[in-house]
């Protein structure tokens, strides 16, 4: 008790603010405000207490403060969800327990709870980042105990913190590979915070803000090479509802699962957490996952949306999308407009399907128009007046994907050909070894699918009429001189005009790629493969026997380099000797006397038994010369000799000779 008792330097407090302030900033998104505010005021009064400018505060005050957080936590508990409201309960009591330290004990429990606030972090995240940050947190918070018990130099303490958090790693790997997979007690669902991304509803300036954003929309890995940049469309949103402003998707259809169909090009998509359900995909493509389910008109979705990162195969059939004929019904669906609005626009439709009878002909009319007209794509298009389809078309003639998309389809329906607005992804950015294409929301894209009456749904992207270089080459090159192109990007793609970013950047890419695969993605059943390649018929008896000496084995290698346990060092050859013949000697009664050094006792020895003295003092000057220069190799032959002749002597002086009768006489 006397040690808990003891007050805490100053040392400890500054490195129990500095792992507090670490430990928090993960969470805060998961944090309500007043839970936020008074954690800061906890903080900022402890360090008013590490630099002497006010008191601890009294209990009372600490008990209202606790009192106050918990019943505004309650008021909006239905609203951040059971888990957050634990966590803001853990957090309140990580901060209130701060300021009222006064001993060890007090500092133990705080840095505890510290270690479960750790642990909270990757819920929601845990990217190689994310797995960085947690580390630091862990060697912050050992740390802080490493100043209290362990105390000594300064730079001796986050030595031994960092040696601890290191050597903890290779028992963490033992434990995650072959601790059984359990399901979630439950779910963690994505922060409630704006996510940058596409929308069910479409202004026409919306998809160009996404060209200021390097956020991560997901991965794709092909088999084999992947398909060229004419062929990566990836189909997210079906928009076929237009009220003169905005384009919206109509509400979806139940899920079907469809077979897959035997021949494509397999890929698998590696998804970030979302609270969407829509999947973004290449066309047509199909899956074998029941987590996906595909709606009437084609598009993939999440039976349930991802919480966390998820991995689904998929394949791809280029060239296959079958025909459809539309319905009576859809057909009126697919040609709904305002019934008023945009009338050069509707006349110019008109002129021409009269100039251009089949559809196929006044869709590429369109398209002609925007190639040989003066059209500009870009990210910073000038405000559109109340008709913004004839104000687009005739007036500005400046737009991103969606402008165009949105007037094509405006002029197809008023031509009376089905038409509606998809928004996804075009493009990609492949890793260095091409195994790999990272989809980011600056390749968010609009375009248009129109139903012809012999071929049924066709894709048409009016963009690569302006600009073919966003899809022959990306918008990187595409929107290279637009200042405000990836203007929001906090990453290394900031820079992206650097090679040197961009390819730091994609090696980062590909690793946090392979963490996903196999860190997040090692799930049941790749544990239990693995298991049966390296055991065989796995058993519970087996394998609790592995895991029992992994963690013995760990533990023990653990303590060995910690210090706590070390193998005993040989000792000096000469050393050894010489406490052997001292052994023997003192069996014959002629062992050192308390205080008597080596060499007055080997010339005391000498005195008493006469045969043995060259024998005695050898082996110590042997004995001196190693002890005071260790690096000097001793005549291994010389004591080995010396020893065989003092055991060889003294049994013979066992019966003619008596030490100490030799003693009286002289």
């Amino acid at each position: 008790m006397a040690r808990t008792r003891r007050p805490i330097s100053r040392r400890s407090q500054g490195w129990l603010l500095l792992a507090q302030v670490a430990v928090i900033l993960p969470l805060a998104s998961h944090c309500t405000p007043w839970t936020l505010a008074i954690l800061a005021l906890c903080l900022l009064w402890r360090l008013g207490i590490f630099f002497g400018r006010v008191a601890r505060p009294p209990r009372l005050l600490v008990n209202l403060l606790g009192l106050g957080a918990l019943i505004t936590l309650g008021l909006v508990v239905s609203q951040v969800g059971m888990l957050s409201a634990l966590i803001n309960l853990l957090v309140l009591a990580y901060g209130l327990k701060t300021i009222e330290i006064r001993h060890h004990g007090d500092l133990s429990v705080v840095v505890l709870t510290g270690y479960f606030l750790i642990a909270l972090h990757g819920l929601n995240r845990f990217d190689p980042a994310a797995a960085l940050q947690i580390l630091i947190c862990f060697w912050l918070n050992t740390q802080v105990l490493v100043s209290v018990y362990r105390p000594g130099p300064l730079s001796a303490g986050p030595r031994l913190a960092a040696k601890m958090v290191l050597l903890s790693v290779p028992l963490a790997l033992l434990l995650f590979v072959l601790v059984p997979r359990i399901g979630p007690l439950w779910q963690m669902h994505g922060s409630q915070t704006a996510r940058t991304g596409l929308s069910e509803t479409l202004a026409l300036g919306d998809i160009a803000r996404l060209g200021r954003s390097s956020e991560l929309a997901f991965r794709a890995s092909f088999e084999g090479d992947a398909p060229a940049p004419e062929h990566l469309y990836w189909r997210a949103l079906v928009l076929d509802r237009f009220d003169g402003e905005r384009w919206q998707a109509s509400p979806p259809q139940a899920a079907m699962h469809r077979i897959p169909r035997s021949e494509g090009q397999n890929y698998t998509l590696t998804v970030q957490p979302s609270t969407q359900t829509w999947v973004a995909t290449l066309t047509p493509s199909s899956s074998l996952d029941n987590r996906l389910g595909v709606l009437q008109n084609g598009r993939q979705v999440w039976l349930s949306a991802p919480a966390q990162r998820q991995q689904v195969a998929l394949t791809w059939h280029r060239g296959e999308r079958p025909f459809t004929p539309l319905t009576s019904s859809e057909r009126l669906h697919y040609l709904s407009l305002p019934s008023r609005g945009n009338p050069q626009s509707r006349q110019w439709a008109r002129a021409l399907l009269q100039q251009h009878a089949q559809p196929e002909a006044m869709v590429q009319a369109v398209l002609d128009h925007f190639r040989r007209e003066p059209f500009h794509y870009t990210l910073t298009p000038p405000p559109l007046g109340q008709q913004q389809i004839d104000s687009f078309l005739f007036d500005t003639r400046s737009g991103f994907c969606g402008h165009y998309a949105s007037a094509l389809v405006f002029l197809a329906r008023s031509a009376g050909i089905p038409a509606r607005m998809i928004t996804g992804y075009q493009g990609g950015d492949l890793s260095p070894d091409q195994q790999l294409m990272s989809v980011y929301q600056y390749n968010a894209h609009a375009w248009v699918e129109v139903h012809l009456p012999d071929r049924g749904w066709v894709s048409v992207d009016p963009t690569a009429a302006v600009a073919p270089s966003r899809v022959e080459q990306g918008p990187e090159v595409a929107l290279a001189d637009e200042a405000a192109f990836l203007s929001e990007s906090t990453g290394l793609l900031r820079w992206h005009q650097w090679p040197l970013a961009r390819t730091l950047h994609r090696y980062l890419g590909v690793l946090d790629h392979r963490w996903s695969q196999w860190v997040l993605g090692f799930d049941t059943r790749r544990q239990q493969a693995l298991w049966q390649d390296w055991f065989g018929q796995v058993r519970i008896w087996d394998l609790a026997l592995v895991m029992a000496t992994g963690i013995g084995l760990v533990a023990l290698f653990q303590a060995w380099l910690l210090g706590l346990w070390r193998w005993p060092k040989a000792k000096p050859q000469a050393l050894r000797h010489y406490q052997k013949a001292q052994a023997l000697l003192r069996r014959h009664g002629l062992g050192p006397q308390p205080g008597e050094a080596a060499g007055p006792y080997a010339q005391r020895v000498g005195r008493q038994c006469p045969p043995i003295a060259s024998a005695i003092q050898q082996l110590t000057e042997c004995y001196l010369a190693q002890r005071f220069d260790p690096n000097q190799a001793p005549d291994r032959q010389a004591l080995r000799h010396a020893l065989r002749a003092l055991k060889a002597r003294l049994p013979a002086q066992r019966w003619g000779f008596n030490p100490r009768s030799s003693t009286s006489r002289t």
